[in-house]
């Protein structure tokens, strides 16, 4: 049997419910015992786009879908394909192939793939496509319909700038969105998705982090490309991570285990994601929504002797859900805090700035109390430095762990003999010292991630240099300053940048600590930190990741949004940019990624105007070229609108 269904009835709005509404956009529901829809409509626009769900049974195990009228089906340089109408009939843009999905439970995606194509028909009278559903699955298709501006969505879908296509970096996934149509690897009937199979199940889980980056890179975009559609793609993000808030204000993600505990730096990303859509514009939905998830996260808190602890996760709650914890830790009442909280530092300093990016943008300090409080607690543990005397030494070991392979090789007998004493007797055994002697800052600048955890988490000194530099920045003070020169001294002195991109599960860390540089590169104008991050977008590049998506210049928790000003968008896709520009400052860093001679010419108007310096800063750049791996400063002199 063949379940049809007509786009036009898909796109109607008989039977359909608005189930959410913000100031430019609605979101309604439509279900039958087939299918079910969620349609968001963007009425200043002209715009629609649906995600419809289709269930298999035994009676229906195929899917027919039809659009009636003469149509051209093309290819998009965003993604996907267009349905242009040969009279006057609306625009269509699938921007992926249909799925079929195996869903657990709790919405988890336990299986996916693309849906097997049948049939396909193009007649004058209409094109359908039916596809195959396997029994227990369901087929997921999304589709926009441009009802009036034809043209314009026309252009933007069927030309590309390179900035569009180039690799933005995606905080939770660690994976990259290169186009238009990525955007709905994470997008899934209304939500927001993770795009990998999350550790230790292998499940893809919802994620307000990957939202928050997709934002970000949404934002970007469309002050590059003033495409109208990014706009709308913004909002729709919006829309599908408040469209899955609980009603206590959180969200549950499940990534670890059945009781679909909640992640609290990924609720933090929603908080910043609502945050910076509420300082474009007031909106009740949205100022309720992010008041809600501040409180959720206000209270996900551990009262110590010395202050409050913000919590990573809900199984830290209780010794119930530590039970379940997927990794190996140690139970402590150090400083009066809980045994079960464990005492990590990225989250509990992400919390604190998503805490206080709510009373910037709401002017509602009512939990400044928490922050204090927590900021207190985190500038005192940070400078405890027991045992000086036992960990200078044992740190000196720990990081002949991570350095690169030439440098391993041309170690000493004796002391690759102490690598592998290290690696396989001392550092399963961190821990205990942690235990009696708990510290975060390292004599050589390393960054422990937790107290409670067992291991020697590495990869995370990138995410603790970004958050650090995260929160000078917002904080604009100098009192954890120490420890940030100290964490950057380890990356660069330990080489271990070079470790990252030579080890396949490590090379994510690079997109944060690029991230950090910008940070400090917005802070200090010294070009030290503008080599390093040419650097490490060098790194990247030949990591097979992507820019980090404050790069683009257009993170309002860096840079405030009448601060803010577009990217550059080079003719050459070996070209990568970092918009380093504030307010009267004007300020782009240009880096060749290749071993080749690239031109250094734009397709946008941002571009034309800007003066090139040698990365010295003291001489002009007039060659029109970059040579290999060549990096250069880009500034404006007299402010251009």
């Amino acid at each position: 049997m063949t379940l049809e269904i007509q786009l036009v009835d898909v796109f109607s709005p008989n039977g359909s419910n608005e189930v959410l509404r913000l100031r430019d956009m609605s979101r309604f529901h439509k279900t039958n015992t087939h299918f079910e829809i969620f349609r968001d409509d963007f009425a200043d626009a002209g715009a629609q786009c649906i995600f419809l769900r289709a269930d298999a049974n035994d009676a229906n195990n195929q899917v027919r879908v039809t659009v009636e009228g003469s149509y051209r089906m093309i290819a998009s340089p965003a993604g996907g394909w267009l349905l242009h109408s040969h009279g006057n009939g609306p625009t269509y843009w699938i921007p992926r192939a249909p799925m079929t999905r195996t869903l657990d439970k709790l919405a988890r995606i336990v299986s996916e793939q693309t849906a097997s194509l049948i049939n396909m028909d193009l007649e004058p009278s209409g094109i359908s496509a039916t596809f195959s559903v396997p029994r227990g699955q369901i087929l997921d298709l999304t589709i926009w319909r441009f009802n009036a501006g034809t043209a314009r969505w026309l252009d933007e879908l069927g030309r590309t700038m390179v900035i569009e296509k180039q690799p933005y970096f995606v905080y939770a996934s660690h994976t990259v969105c290169s186009s238009l149509a990525d955007f709905y690897l994470h997008l899934v009937h209304g939500h927001v998705y993770g795009n990998h199979w999350a550790w230790p199940n292998k499940l893809k889980i919802c994620d307000e982090l990957d939202a928050y980056a997709l934002y970000l890179i949404a934002n970007g975009l469309e002050r590059a490309t003033e495409k109208k559609l990014y706009g709308l793609l913004r909002r729709q993000i919006v829309a599908s991570v408040i469209a899955r808030q609980e009603p206590d204000g959180g969200f549950r993600h499940g990534e670890w285990t059945d009781l679909f505990e909640s992640h609290n730096r990924l609720i933090n990303g929603a908080i910043q994601l609502l945050a910076a859509e509420l300082e474009r514009a007031p909106d009740p939905t949205l100022q309720q929504a992010l008041a809600s998830a501040t409180s959720y996260i206000a209270r996900q808190m551990d009262q110590t002797e010395i202050g409050a602890w913000l919590l990573h996760d809900s199984l830290e709650t209780s010794e119930e859900g530590m039970r379940l914890y997927p990794s190996p830790w140690s139970p402590s009442t150090w400083l009066g805090k809980s045994r079960t909280n464990l005492m990590i530092l990225n989250t509990h300093m992400d919390g604190i700035l998503a805490l206080d990016r709510y009373r910037e943008v709401s002017h509602d300090d009512s939990h400044s109390n928490v922050v204090a409080s927590a900021r207190d607690m985190m500038k005192t543990v940070l400078a405890y430095r027991p045992a000086e005397w036992l960990y200078r030494p044992l740190m000196k070991l720990m990081a002949l762990t991570v350095l690169p392979k030439t440098k391993q090789e041309a170690l000493s007998l004796p002391a690759r003999a102490l690598k592998r004493i290290t690696w396989k007797y001392l550092m399963p055994r961190f821990h205990w010292l942690m235990n009696i002697a708990p510290r975060f800052i390292m004599p050589d600048g390393f960054v422990a991630r937790s107290i409670g955890q067992h291991g020697y988490s590495h990869r995370y000194q990138a995410v603790h240099v970004m958050d650090i530099a995260r929160y000078r920045h917002s904080f604009n003070t100098d009192e954890l300053d120490d420890a940030l020169k100290q964490a950057v001294a380890f990356v660069v002195n330990s080489h271990i940048t070079k470790f990252w991109r030579e080890n396949l599960s490590s090379r994510d860390s690079l997109p944060f600590w690029a991230e950090g540089l910008y940070l400090l590169c917005l802070d200090d104008p010294a070009p030290r930190f503008r080599k390093l991050l040419a650097e490490a977008m060098r790194d990247i590049h030949e990591s097979g990741l992507g820019l980090p998506p404050s790069l683009l210049g257009a993170c309002p928790e860096a840079v405030p949004p009448n601060e803010q000003h577009p990217t550059p968008s080079p003719r050459d896709a070996r070209i990568w940019i970092a918009n380093l520009s504030q307010g009267s400052n004007y300020e782009w860093l240009a880096v060749n990624i290749s071993r080749d001679e690239v031109p250094l010419q734009f397709n946008n108007n941002v571009g034309k105007n800007v003066i090139w310096q040698e990365n010295s800063g003291t001489h002009q750049h007039n060659a029109g070229m970059l040579a290999p791996l060549q990096w250069v400063m880009g500034s404006m002199p007299v402010r251009q609108e």
